[in-house]
């Protein structure tokens, strides 16, 4: 069933590489610039100089000051200015993309990125593989190649954490649940949220994993590589790590977390030294190569969250691609978020009163680091807040939610209901990754409310065709349907044993 399932992913995944169009992804192009500059291990650039539009708002202007920065590279590797062409336009499709200039020459030129001061870890494998071609639009697919194959692999030791020596398959659902449309798109990406997201899963499948007596003790080296690698993408991931430690601590209580700890020998050392390296090394590039930026109170009132918010943020986690432009039908949205829910409220009813507690605690903490975020950190660049920026911390709630399950699964309460729930939630997780693949192809092939058909009267095409990567989707969506057959079969016979 692990194999269905991750196999499932994968193939979603690379459908996501080459079925959306270079630069359609949030940031991307700028993202591939810094990809690139890392890749030809050029960290600290130049400050960008460059004159400002007037309209520009204060905020997002000092903004752009402080972290733009200038890479010297060749200029037949600079993404081409029409890579977001269609960008913020539902219904232009991506065929402008064919109107770019061919950039020639040997030359190098000054390329800016506003990612300039981001920690370059994570971007120097996937300016390595941009590096291996020669032509801007195949830098994205190479580059998007190599985020999509670390996240894969992350995402495959979280299935591991969620399958090996599992008495129930409610872990499994979880981890199925929470690798939504968006978290695959992103995946997908040439940014770093995609591999941070995978990372930060195979953290918290690996940390609920090993607090069991009889967890294997190579979840605690999936623990350490997806925390190590979560924290540094980005500086606020070590927020996310002590989050982590804490709620290790709390569920097992202190004795017993440290009896877990000397349990695993070695395993539980190197786990727990990977992941602190990890946190150190981001902490240090915030401290001595991020500039200070000064935090506003009234900027962070002012922007305080809304419900509003809190609505185009649920949506965001399970599917707004493009620049935050193709939304997923409401329907599936609706869909994913009830079965999410319905999760969450199935392990409040069947826990134990610790493990409410710490549901209902994980759950404030999630909410009070997002408006917290939000508030201090990017209203006060001048940008909106996205669920990228939280997606790290956010899906330990539907995992947790999983893992109470699967301790308490032999409740009387469960056990008649486990194979329909099961088998439920992976219809709609089934149906959502199809529907949102097939939402952004129509929306770059022939806009997204245009009628038409997609195969017969697209204005563009990924490599090789539309239809290549509609099988590629289609195959991944059936491995995923399997995955549930397999679920609600294998939760049958464990039922009704004969």
């Amino acid at each position: 069933m692990a194999a269905c399932l991750i196999s499932g992913l994968a193939f979603l995944t690379v459908g996501w590489v080459f079925g959306n169009p270079p630069g359609a992804s949030p940031d991307e192009p700028a993202a591939l610039v810094k990809a690139l500059a890392t890749g030809h291990l050029e960290l600290s650039g130049e400050r960008y100089t460059a004159p400002l539009p007037p309209y520009t708002a204060p905020a997002w202007r000092a903004w752009t000051v402080a972290s733009t920065r200038s890479y010297s590279l060749p200029v037949r590797q600079v993404p081409a200015s029409l890579s977001v062409c269609m960008a913020f336009f539902p219904d232009k499709t991506a065929a402008c993309l064919q109107d770019a200039p061919a950039l020639t020459g040997t030359q190098d030129v000054q390329a800016p990125t506003i990612e300039g001061i981001y920690p370059p870890f994570l971007f120097l494998p996937l300016g390595l593989a941009a590096r291996l071609v020669t032509s801007p639009n195949g830098e994205f697919y190479a580059a998007r190649l190599a985020s999509a194959a670390i996240s894969i692999l992350l995402l495959g030791a979280a299935s591991w954490c969620a399958t090996i020596r599992r008495h129930t398959l409610w872990p499994a659902c979880g981890l199925a649940l929470v690798a939504t449309p968006m978290v695959l798109f992103l995946a997908a990406s040439v940014t770093t949220n995609g591999v941070e997201i995978a990372a930060a899963i195979c953290f918290w499948a690996g940390l609920l994993r090993i607090r069991q007596d009889d967890s294997p003790n190579l979840a605690w080296l999936a623990m350490g590589v997806g925390g190590g690698i979560m924290a540094l993408s980005r500086q606020i991931d070590d927020l996310w790590l002590i989050t982590g430690a804490a709620l290790f601590i709390c569920l097992l209580g202190p004795t017993s977390a440290l009896r877990r700890f000397r349990a695993a020998g070695r395993y539980s050392i190197v786990g727990i030294g990977i992941a602190g390296i990890g946190g150190l090394v981001g902490l240090a590039w915030d401290v001595f190569a991020t500039p200070p930026f000064p935090v506003s109170l009234s900027v962070a009132i002012d922007n305080r969250p809304t419900v509003t918010d809190a609505e185009s943020l649920a949506h965001q986690a399970v599917g707004v691609f493009g620049w935050l432009d193709t939304p997923i039908p409401n329907g599936i949205e609706h869909a994913w978020l009830i079965a999410i829910g319905g999760l969450v409220i199935i392990a409040l009813a069947v826990g134990t009163r610790r493990q409410r507690f710490v549901l209902v605690g994980t759950a404030v903490a999630i909410a009070a680091m997002t408006a917290a975020v939000q508030m201090f950190l990017i209203a006060q660049t001048g940008f909106s807040m996205q669920t990228r920026y939280v997606l790290g911390v956010a899906v330990a709630l539907p995992l947790l939610s999983a893992e109470v399950i699967a301790e308490r699964h032999e409740s009387r309460r469960l056990v008649r209901m486990s194979p329909a729930l099961l088998l439920s939630v992976m219809v709609v997780v089934s149906a959502g990754q199809w529907i949102g693949y097939y939402t952004n192809a129509r929306r770059y092939g022939i806009g997204l409310d245009t009628p038409g058909s997609l195969l017969s009267q697209a204005a563009w095409q990924p490599p090789g065709g539309t239809f290549v990567w509609l099988l590629v989707v289609a195959i991944g969506v059936a491995l995923l349907s399997g995955a549930g057959l397999v679920m609600a079969v294998a939760s049958r016979e464990r039922t009704h044993p004969v």
